[in-house]
């Protein structure tokens, strides 16, 4: 019994550090994405004013992401790995009188994380999404090359708007999240003591 309740001990802490290094690499991706929207931003700008730009606008080279999302999914692999051994030693935890109240409070906090692991519907948020500018000026509309750019920089800044709320959101559940894992590691922290 206590050999079960120090590996769901273990798993719990191992889960809250990974969540931890993913609030890191979180923080670190929101940086660089406001950077990139700046930049874009500043040509749409630029554009608009008839201004000389400093140089043609690039996107990032996909490729320099690929070590971020190795490492992503390293972590996620390392976190469901962790989830894996918390419910493998919640069974015998269960099973056990003694430590079956206990047990069954943690995986009632465990179940919560993976709910909100899911999140929501990946439909709603496409729903939610700004509507995008018309792809082509009709011919004799009149309108220009500034007012193409212009609706282009209306919408990047009705998405940037559109994704900080669902960032705000994220952060929510994330957090929320956190607040569950803790609240499991004191209760599996009795069950070792």
């Amino acid at each position: 019994m206590n050999n079960a309740a120090e590996k769901l001990l273990r798993a719990l802490e191992t889960l809250i550090g990974i969540s931890e290094k993913q609030g890191l690499g979180l923080a670190e991706a929101r940086s660089e994405a406001a950077q990139v929207e700046d930049e874009f931003e500043t040509q749409l700008r630029s554009r608009i004013e008839g201004l000389p730009t400093s140089a043609p606008f690039q996107l990032p080279d996909v490729t320099q992401g690929l070590p971020r999302i190795q490492n992503q999914h390293a972590q996620h692999l390392k976190r469901e790995t962790a989830f894996l051994d918390a419910f493998g030693a919640l069974m015998p935890l269960w099973a056990e009188p003694a430590t079956r109240e206990c047990a069954e409070q943690v995986h009632q906090l465990l179940r919560s994380v993976r709910l909100i692991d899911l999140g929501a519907d990946p439909a709603r948020f496409a729903q939610e999404m700004p509507p995008f500018p018309e792809r082509d000026p009709l011919p004799g509309s009149g309108l220009r090359r500034q007012d193409i750019f212009g609706a282009m920089l209306g919408y990047q800044q009705r998405m940037r708007e559109f994704m900080q709320k669902h960032q705000e959101d994220m952060d929510r559940k994330l957090q929320e999240s956190d607040r569950l894992l803790k609240e499991a590691l004191e209760i599996a922290r009795s069950m070792v003591a």
